[in-house]
């Protein structure tokens, strides 16, 4: 059997089996609260499907006014801020100056010139 439940608080996009969880708030507390809501209903899933959720390939990244670079953690398990990430072929950072992206584009570019 195939149980159906969705993120309440947050947005929830999927590819293939990259999935991506997007909460916003006025604070960095109020998108942790979204996000710990949505969770245990991922979290019940994930059980009710007889699968697990890795900490390892789970990351956070917040975009705001103030630097929160503190590891986010949910029942003992700990997901690590990260300064960008690399989500279906495009690099995004925490600034959304896209520099790495390009940089990696323009070389990609550069080593198919010769």
């Amino acid at each position: 059997m195939i149980y159906l439940l969705f993120p309440e608080q947050c947005l929830l996009s999927n590819y293939a089996d990259d999935n991506t969880l997007d909460a916003e708030g006025y604070d960095m507390n109020e998108v942790k609260e979204k996000l710990i809501n949505d969770f245990s209903i991922i979290e019940t899933w994930f059980q009710k499907n007889l699968m697990a959720l890795n900490p390892t390939k789970c990351h956070y990244m917040y975009f705001g006014s103030t630097n929160d670079d503190e590891n986010f953690e949910y029942k003992g398990k700990i997901f690590e801020s990260k300064e960008e990430e690399l989500i279906l072929g495009l690099t995004i950072d925490k600034k959304l100056n896209f520099d790495h992206h390009i940089e990696n584009i323009c070389k990609k570019t550069a080593q198919k010139l010769g």
